[in-house]
Order: C-alpha cells, then sequence, then structure tokens
C-alpha cells in the first residue's frame, strides 16, 4: 500500500469512527423505529398557535362602524379616530402594533373610539377616504379624527402617518395627546379688585394632570399686566409680577413652572433706566402645572396666592394687589 493510499484509508476509518460515535440508539422497544435511530414525536393535546387578526378587517362594514363609533362618541364625549389602512401594507401593521402598546391602548381607550377602514389594493372604502377628504392619497396608513358631531378635527393628509416605521412610541403618543379631546375645566373662584376680574380654574392637560389656570383681565381699557419674571418688588418699587404660587400648607404641589399664554414686551417709563416687561394689553392666562391632594374624600378646601398690577402705557397704574389668599375647593387626585 503506498503513501497516498494508506493516507486515504486511515482518513476513511476516522471518518467511520466520528459517524459511529454521533448515532443515538432508539428507546428499547419504541414501535417504529429501527436500531440507531431517533424517534420525534409531536405532545399530544398542545394547541396550534393561532396568529393573531389582522388588523383590517376586510369585511368590515365601515360606514356602519363610524356611524356606530359617532353615536358612542355623542354619549361620553370621545374623539372618534379613523385609520385607513390595509393587511398588506408595513406601516400600516407598525401603526396598528403601537396603537396596541398597553400605554397607548389604555390612552385610546380613554380618550377616542377607534375604527380601522380596509382600503384594500386601493379598491375598498375609497367613497369613505374621500368624504374625509381623502387622506389615503398621501400614503397609508391616514388618520383622520373627528368630533362627536363628526367635525374633522384633524387629518394626516400630508403623509405623516405614512412612515410609521420610522416613528417613535413617542411620538405616536404625542400625537394622540395633542389631538385628544379636552376634558372641562372645573371652575374655582371669581373675584375682582382695582380694576383686574381674576378667573380661577383647574385645567387637565393631555395626559389627564391636572393645571392651575388663572386669567387676569383689566377692566380699563389699554391697560397691561406685568410679567410673571418681574421682580416681587417691581424695579425700584414700581409695577408688581403678575403670579399664581402656592403659599405654605397649601394641598396643591407644584409639578412645573409657571408659564403665560402671551408674549412679552418691554415698555419705558420716564425716570426708570430699565424697561419694564409686560403682556400686550388685555387678558392674560397664567398655568401652573400641580398635582392635586391624595385621599379617599371628593374635594379639599385649600388656598392659592395671586399677585399682579395693572397700568397703562402712559403710566398710569392701579394699586397693586400683592399675595392675595384666594380660597378654593380642588378634587382630590
Amino acid at each position: 500500500m503506498n503513501r497516498s493510499l494508506r493516507a486515504t484509508c486511515a482518513l476513511l476509518l476516522a471518518l467511520l469512527v466520528m459517524a459511529c460515535a454521533f448515532v443515538v440508539p432508539a428507546t428499547p422497544g419504541a414501535p417504529g423505529t429501527q436500531a440507531g435511530a431517533t424517534a420525534t414525536r409531536r405532545p399530544t393535546g398542545t394547541p396550534r398557535p393561532t396568529a393573531p387578526p389582522p388588523p383590517y378587517d376586510e369585511a368590515a362594514d365601515a360606514k356602519a362602524d363610524i356611524a356606530a363609533a359617532l353615536t358612542a362618541a355623542q354619549g361620553d364625549g370621545k374623539y372618534v379616530l379613523l385609520d385607513f389602512g390595509a393587511n398588506w401594507c408595513p406601516d400600516c401593521i407598525a401603526l396598528a402594533t403601537f396603537f396596541e402598546d398597553p400605554e397607548i391602548r389604555a390612552f385610546l381607550d380613554a380618550h377616542y373610539h377607534v375604527v380601522s377602514i380596509d382600503v384594500g389594493e386601493w379598491d375598498r372604502n375609497l367613497d369613505i377616504a374621500e368624504q374625509y377628504g381623502n387622506p389615503i392619497e398621501a400614503g397609508i396608513p391616514a388618520v383622520v379624527i373627528l368630533n362627536p358631531d363628526g367635525d374633522i378635527v384633524t387629518t394626516t393628509n400630508d403623509g405623516a402617518m405614512a412612515n410609521a416605521r420610522s416613528a417613535t412610541k413617542e411620538e405616536i403618543l404625542a400625537y394622540l395627546q395633542k389631538w385628544a379631546p379636552g376634558v372641562a375645566p372645573l371652575a374655582l373662584a371669581t373675584f375682582e379688585k382695582h380694576s383686574v376680574r381674576v378667573t380661577l380654574a383647574l385645567e387637565w392637560d393631555p395626559t389627564g394632570a391636572a393645571v392651575l389656570a388663572g386669567t387676569f383681565t383689566p377692566l380699563k381699557a389699554l391697560h397691561h399686566l406685568y410679567s410673571i419674571d418681574l421682580a416681587s418688588g417691581g424695579i425700584e418699587g414700581a409695577g408688581r409680577p403678575t403670579r399664581i404660587d402656592l403659599p405654605p400648607g397649601c394641598a396643591l404641589a407644584v409639578r412645573g413652572p409657571l408659564v403665560a399664554d402671551q408674549p412679552l414686551h418691554e415698555v419705558r417709563f420716564a425716570g426708570f433706566d430699565q424697561p419694564f416687561p409686560v403682556y400686550p394689553d388685555g387678558p392674560v392666562t397664567l398655568r401652573l402645572p400641580v398635582e392635586l391632594p391624595q385621599g379617599t374624600g371628593s374635594a379639599v378646601a385649600t388656598t392659592v396666592s395671586i399677585t399682579y398690577m395693572a397700568c397703562s402705557s402712559e403710566g398710569r397704574c392701579m394699586p397693586p394687589v400683592a399675595e392675595q389668599l384666594v380660597a378654593v375647593t380642588v378634587p382630590t387626585g
């Protein structure tokens, strides 16, 4: 035997040994098996996994679904969200997946009635799309939000949802929060002093958190209010900031900065080197994010602090109101 043949035989022998080493003997007595073979069985009684239903029901009566959603919305004040899409569309599937996220689903259930509308291969429910401004023209999925009367609140006719695969959960939730129906403000107090009417109310932001709002309305024409950022003593004793504050012992707690709904500009008065930051003539609304008191009762009596001063651009000013305590009754959280 030459070297080459010997090497070949040695290699074949090694391969044979390796093959034998990997043979797993069958369980003795197992029916239908041969020695050296393995038996594979599917467990009996194990249900086969089922795929979730597609998000767009191709057999649904979309017009009836919309009518039912609007009827429900008129009873509970929620909005109706129309989701136009198709089961073959990856971005539509992505949006439907976002809608099943626990946090987003909870928000949807609290604020919307969702109607999924199948457009097929651009051959189904196109008349409904046309009825709502043809938002699918810019791509799907497309969203239309209706108020309880069926009027369009907003629509993604610019294709904003057509790239849902690249969106984040936070972006989808922010969109839904932006257009969710607001909860009616809860009136707390109203008073007039030194030619300004002050109205206090509790509002709720899109996440459902409480906001203490105060609208300050000068009762004299061409009078303004000062910025929230003006020093508490004004400038050289002149002027007072417009403020809502929570005094010690208040049942509410601050959870964010005080903001105003009007832009600032500056006015100058003779005898002062510094300009005064003021809001435009007329009313200004301040909003202070707050946490409600915890408890099982329905309401809690407390006080808030109000500061303001109204002046005209010519320097005719009303007396200031400084840290006046106003009694309010707020719900528990």
